[in-house]
This record gives structure tokens, C-alpha cells and sequence, in this order.
């Protein structure tokens, strides 16, 4: 639903303990989207995953082809492989993974080169940095979406290129890790769009804010030290964060342009709010003042699923209701548990 009224009409998860009901929770709201299981098979240094986030390689196997299978028909949301990351996966999950996308004709979803601990830890074990380790089991390839992909260097960078592989920058989150090589990755023709990271970045999945950030980012990396403005504008980012957006999630054929024979996912968002109500430059009003606040009306599938910030899918005061009942239950849970 926030995502929904921030005007985003498309997602892609990397991977939750109950996909099943997030792909329920999405299919009751309208919105388009791609679930996927959080999936380790081995506890990562230092051991501080849950137990129930563990399960044995062949488990991990099964119960992705199971969902991936579960959600194939849906119109709207489907289901992807996953691998968390390479510290919480064994070698032969990741290979055999990438053999089982290959037979079910999908993609796997995974973390890639979103921290020092992450290249250190690929030294250490494989005397190689993440994706050329990827690439040396033959895996790094158009099967593979990469979350954050903040910690690359030059190397790296031409491998993303080469590989047809894609990507997805989390501007809330990335520049606290590293700056990012967005604008190189793009004019390399890699599939990279924006993520939000998830609400827990931030508390919001105002995409349009996220593309603000990529902006600011991109021109403080590679413009403002040369005296070279910025390198990627607002209006290029809204492109980059919708075309991009939908070659990623491999929807282009779908999504991502108005155009006959696609999908009807259109985001109305108001022009005469104070904040930008003397622009007469739509797209710049559009690119560079609008923000999730100003969306309206959001269309999926032609379908109206908010209508003047109303929800038409769901009851709102009721799940608000029952979500800070349930807020306040876990947060006692975890209460007791951090006394103990």
C-alpha cells in the first residue's frame, strides 16, 4: 500500500520468510510485483542467523521451484529464485540454483557487492572479488539480478557490462556504503533501475524521492568535483527509474511506456499543489518538484486501485488498525527476548 501511494506499481522482493503472504498481500492491493523466499543454507560468520532462516540445501531447492511454480499463472505477481547472499549460501546452492533457473526459464534474485565485509570475505575464501567469484562458476549472466551493487570497481564494472545481468540501485541505502557507479552503468547499457530498499530503509517507498537521491548522488560523484553539473538529470532519472525499472524485472515486453499492446500501469499525480503549481514544464514538475505525496490516482492493469489517494482494493483504516495491534505485539515479543 505505501508503495501503491507513493506510485509505485511494480516490485521486485528479494526475498521474505513468507513470500506466500506477501504475494496475497499483493494481489489483494493490485499492485504488480515479483516475490521471492529468503534463502540461506548456511549460517554466515559469526553466526547470527535465526535458526528458522536456515534449511539444507535440497530444502532451499524445493521449496524455490515449489513457489516459483505456485505464482507461474498469476497475471500480475510472480515469483522468483533467490539467494540471499554469498555468505549465508554454499557453492553448490548457487550453482545449482542458476541450473534450476535455466530449467524453469526465470531469474534469481540476490545481494551483490553491498559491503566491505561481502569482498573481504570472497577474497579470503576464493581469492577473487563477488562477481568475478560468480563469473568464475559460470553463473554470472542474464539469470542473475543484483541488489545494491554499490562496491564496484573497474573490473567489476565490465563484467556487469559484459554479462547482461541486472541491477538495482538503492539510492536510500547505497551512499552510506559506497558511492555508486550508477551513471557509468547505465551509459554501459546495464539493466540497473531504483529501489527503494524497502520501508525499512527509511520508514517510506516514495520512489520518486529515491530518484532525487540518485540524482544528487550521481552529480556529487561525478560532476561537482569536475565543475561538470550533473551527469544524469532529473528527467533522464525518471526515465532510467521507469524503462530501466521494467527491463530489470524483464517486464519490458509489458510495462515501462504507454504504448498499445502493453499493460494500462499509469500514476496520475496532481500539478496544482503549491509546491509546484507555478511549473509549466510538466516533466520537470514531474521529474524534479513531484514527490509520492502529490500521486493521486494509480492504475494497474487498468485497473484503479487508488482514486484521489482513496484505496478501492483494500480497507485502509482497518489494516492500519490491525497492523499497529500486531506492531505492538512484536515489539513486546522483542522486548523480552533483548532482556533475556
Amino acid at each position: 500500500m505505501s508503495m501503491i501511494s507513493s506510485g509505485t506499481t511494480c516490485f521486485l522482493e528479494a526475498g521474505g520468510p513468507h513470500p506466500d503472504e506477501m504475494g496475497r498481500a499483493a494481489n489483494d492491493v493490485g499492485i504488480r510485483g515479483i516475490i521471492a523466499l529468503n534463502t540461506c543454507d548456511k549460517d554466515g560468520p559469526g553466526g547470527l542467523l535465526p535458526k528458522s532462516h536456515i534449511r539444507s540445501t535440497k530444502a532451499c531447492l524445493t521449496e524455490n521451484e515449489a513457489l516459483v511454480l505456485r505464482w507461474s499463472d498469476h497475471p500480475r505477481v510472480n515469483a522468483w529464485l533467490s539467494l540471499r547472499q554469498i555468505l549465508v549460501n554454499s557453492e553448490d546452492l548457487r550453482v545449482s540454483m542458476w541450473h534450476l533457473a535455466n530449467q524453469l526459464n526465470t531469474t534469481i534474485h540476490t545481494h551483490l557487492s553491498e559491503g566491505t565485509y561481502e569482498i573481504d570475505y570472497t577474497i579470503d575464501n576464493y581469492n577473487l572479488r563477488p562477481p568475478a567469484y560468480l563469473k568464475k562458476l559460470g553463473i554470472f549472466d542474464h539469470r542473475m539480478h543484483l541488489g545494491h551493487s554499490a562496491m564496484l570497481n573497474d573490473h567489476d564494472l565490465q563484467l556487469y557490462m559484459e554479462s547482461n545481468v541486472s541491477a538495482s540501485h538503492c539510492a536510500y541505502q547505497d551512499y552510506f556504503i559506497s558511492p555508486h557507479r550508477f551513471y557509468e552503468m547505465v551509459t554501459g547499457g546495464v539493466m540497473v533501475g531504483l529501489g527503494t530498499g524497502s520501508s525499512a530503509s527509511r520508514g517510506n517507498s516514495d520512489l520518486f524521492q529515491v530518484a532525487h537521491y540518485a540524482v544528487l548522488g550521481q552529480a556529487i560523484e561525478y560532476g561537482t568535483p569536475f565543475l561538470a553539473g550533473m551527469p544524469i538529470d532529473y528527467k533522464d532519472m525518471l526515465k532510467f527509474a521507469i524503462g530501466n525499472g521494467a527491463r530489470a524485472a524483464r517486464l519490458e515486453h509489458k510495462i515501462g511506456s504507454l504504448e498499445v499492446g502493453k499493460c494500462a500501469d499509469i500514476v496520475l499525480c496532481e500539478s496544482d499543489s503549491i509546491d509546484n503549481f507555478f511549473c509549466d514544464d510538466e516533466l520537470h514538475a514531474l521529474s524534479s518538484m513531484t514527490t509520492g505525496r502529490n500521486v493521486k490516482t494509480v492504475i494497474v492493469d487498468g485497473n484503479i486501485i487508488m482514486e484521489n489517494r482513496k484505496f478501492l482494493t483494500v480497507d485502509e483504516e482497518c489494516i492500519k488498525s490491525r497492523s499497529k495491534i500486531l506492531y505492538r505485539k512484536l515489539q513486546n515479543k522483542f522486548s523480552e527476548i533483548s532482556s533475556i
